[in-house]
C-alpha cells in the first residue's frame, strides 16, 4: 500500500499510438525551445539538462486528461484538481548526456496572486509523463521513481520499465521523487503535464 493510495504511480503502456507520437514530435520540434531551468528559474546543468517548449492546445489536454482521471480513480488517490498547467515538450539529447536528476514536481507553496487567474492559490497534485520516442531511437533515458511509503521521502528506488515503450504514460502524485537518467545516444522526446487544485486540507 502506498502513502497516497493503492500505488505510488499508475501507468498505461503503449497508450498513445506510434503515429500520433511521431506527429507530436514533429510538431514539438517546431516549438520555440529553451534551456530547462530549476527552482527560481535557474539553470543547473548538474541537476537538469534538457530543452523545453510548451503546448496549451485543447487537443493536448483532450488526449492526456482521460488517463490522469483514470489513474486518479484506479490508484485510489482521490486528488481534487480543477486545472492543468501548460504541457511541456521535452527534448533530451544524447550528445550532451542530457538528463533530469532526482526531484519532485510539487510546489513548495501555492501559486501566488501574480500567477495566471486559474492558477492562483493552487498547488500541483498529479504529474503525467508520456514517452513519445521509439526506444530504438535512443539509449539511456530510463525513468525512475523513489519513495518511502511512510514518509513520501526518496528511499526505495524503482525503475519504471514500462516507460521505455513509445506512447507509454505514467501518472503519479507530484510529491514523489523521480528522475530521468542521462541519454547516451540519440534523442528522447516526452510530454509532461501537471494538474493543479486547492491546497490539501
Amino acid at each position: 500500500m502506498s502513502l497516497f493510495g493503492k500505488a505510488d504511480y499508475w501507468y498505461f503502456e503503449k497508450a498513445i499510438p506510434k503515429k500520433q507520437c511521431n506527429e507530436i514530435i514533429k510538431f514539438g520540434k517546431k516549438l520555440e525551445k529553451e534551456q530547462a531551468v530549476v527552482d527560481n528559474n535557474k539553470i543547473d546543468y548538474e541537476m537538469r539538462n534538457s530543452h523545453t517548449g510548451w503546448f496549451n492546445d485543447p487537443w493536448v489536454y483532450k488526449m492526456i486528461l482521460p488517463f490522469i482521471h483514470g489513474a486518479n480513480k484506479s490508484a485510489d488517490w482521490g486528488f481534487d484538481f480543477d486545472w492543468c498547467e501548460d504541457v511541456q515538450f521535452t527534448e533530451y539529447k544524447g550528445k550532451d548526456k542530457q538528463h533530469y536528476n532526482w526531484h519532485v514536481d510539487a510546489n513548495p507553496a501555492p501559486y501566488d496572486e501574480n500567477s495566471r487567474e486559474n492558477w492562483k492559490g493552487k498547488i500541483r497534485k498529479l504529474s503525467c509523463c508520456i514517452n513519445l520516442s521509439n526506444p530504438k531511437d535512443y539509449e539511456g533515458g530510463m525513468f525512475y521513481v523513489a519513495v518511502d511509503g511512510k514518509t513520501g521521502i526518496k528511499k526505495e528506488v524503482q525503475r519504471v520499465r514500462e516507460m521505455s515503450e513509445q506512447g507509454s504514460i505514467i501518472v503519479f502524485p507530484s510529491q514523489i521523487y523521480h528522475k530521468v537518467t542521462p541519454i547516451t545516444k540519440g534523442t528522447r522526446y516526452s510530454l509532461v503535464c501537471w494538474t493543479i487544485g486547492p491546497k490539501f486540507k
